[in-house]
């Protein structure tokens, strides 16, 4: 599929076409003005890649120079923002970027999770100040992430938007465009064409710029392992059993496969599935009858099944979707095993990106790790699952008020660290490729 579509969009270049592909016809979406502060005028000059290669795709497995990737990682959504302030001198900041991570090394995190967008209005690390309007000082915060992670031998998966509120996020873009973002319905506006070319806009710049400290372009850098969409999209509101939604998404992973980007693309979706098949639907309904059922907006097996998607995402929170507290446990090994099963027969990866447990309505820690642990045991039997990342690693001892979610710095007083540590060694001793291009039954 990719030679096909590199053949497709250059063929179309070549007439003078922005086109954005969807799944039967080749059509042209709005474009974004061009009169925008450039990012990257007095940038050095691409440089190629260093010799360590790009994560690739071999069938249901993640390969990097030859070698089977299987990793445990987490989220650090604050590392831009802290990488600006640290470049103007805020001493709470100081040094954060490299104290986050060496502590990812020392834990054995392989992989990092991060945002590459800030719409905040007035923020000093704010990346988009309008659309398609690029702040330098916060994209240099970005560049500097991007190094430190080379440095560190981490890979990246880099979010390009935000479906909730934080950091701006999509009701920024809809303030922007004059659309309406009350939350019961932001799932209507995948519909608008305005907000597809405004995130497709951004993705681009986004991934055709020239990092200041390395001198390549993101799409070069080999550090990335994927692009990510958009964090935890949602169809809430649409009616049509995911498919505005998953054409959506298609759209802006063609727009990143078209700025050249070298990485695998991702959507960010936490498995929700308005296609019920392969799932056991009365367990689930019992669960919550939101998770997987046709009044749903979006669709995890449309989104698995699109050629633009490289990987499956999947998320779980238990506590946050009113899963009975006494189900958490059982209820995640089946997440995973139904989804995983679901990816398995379209020969694809599964990143499980993002997942926790509030303290609050799980007092007992080692209950709390038991638990955590049997979905680690889960997602290292199941073969498809190439990335097991809880939320969310951070460098400050004292950082304390997510409800326990929040785990990495303590270093011999974190029972998360420890199991992240333990993982991470069992998860990097997966180097069988012999399966890899096999369907996984």
């Amino acid at each position: 599929m990719r030679s096909s579509l590199a053949s497709t969009l250059a063929a179309l270049a070549a007439m003078g076409c922005s086109p954005v592909l969807t799944r039967a016809r080749v059509v042209e979406i709005p474009v974004i003005s061009q009169d925008v502060v450039t990012t990257d005028a007095d940038a050095p000059r691409d440089v190629p890649a260093p010799q360590r290669g790009f994560v690739r795709r071999l069938g249901h497995c993640l390969v990097r120079d030859g070698a089977r990737v299987r990793v445990v990682g987490s989220s650090a959504f604050h590392l831009q923002e802290e990488s600006v302030r640290q470049e103007l001198g805020w001493g709470p900041s100081r040094d954060s970027v490299q104290r986050t991570f060496d502590v990812a090394a020392r834990a054995g995190v392989r992989v990092l999770r991060i945002a590459a967008f800030n719409e905040r209005i007035d923020d000093v690390a704010t990346i988009q100040s309008s659309p398609g309007v690029l702040r330098e000082e916060g994209l240099r915060g970005l560049d500097r992430v991007i190094e430190q992670a080379h440095a560190h031998d981490i890979l990246l998966i880099v979010v390009l938007s935000n479906y909730w509120e934080d950091y701006g996020g999509i009701p920024q873009y809809a303030q922007w465009l004059g659309l309406p973002s009350d939350y019961p319905e932001r799932g209507l506006l995948w519909r608008e064409a305005r907000i597809r070319a405004a995130l497709a806009d951004y993705a681009t710049r986004i991934v055709t710029r020239v990092n200041t400290r390395t001198s390549r372009r993101y799409a070069n850098e080999p550090t990335i392992l994927a692009w990510e969409l958009v964090n935890e999209p949602r169809g809430t509101g649409l009616t049509d059993r995911g498919v505005t939604f998953a054409d959506a998404m298609h759209t802006l992973a063609v727009a990143v496969h078209s700025a050249g980007a070298q990485q695998l693309v991702v959507v960010g979706d936490e498995g929700y599935d308005a296609d019920t098949r392969g799932y056991d639907t009365r367990y689930w309904d019992r669960m919550d009858d939101r998770f997987i059922t046709t009044r749903r907006g979006e669709s995890f097996q449309r989104i698995v099944t699109d050629p633009a998607i490289d990987a499956a995402t999947l998320h779980w929170y238990p506590d946050h979707w009113t899963v009975p507290t006494a189900d958490a446990r059982e209820a995640g090994v089946r997440w995973l095993r139904e989804h995983a099963a679901i990816v398995a027969r379209v020969n694809k990866p599964m990143l499980f990106e993002e997942f926790g447990l509030m303290a609050h309505r799980h007092p007992d820690a080692t209950e709390r790790m038991i638990t955590m642990e049997r979905w680690f045991e889960q997602a290292h039997a199941l073969e498809t699952i190439a990335a097991v990342m809880p939320w969310g690693m951070h460098y400050d001892p004292a950082f304390r008020d997510r409800d326990g979610l929040e785990w990495g710095a303590r270093e011999g007083d974190d029972p998360m660290r420890a199991l992240v540590s333990r993982w991470s060694q069992r998860f990097a001793q997966d180097q069988d490729l012999s399966r890899c291009n096999d369907s996984v039954p």
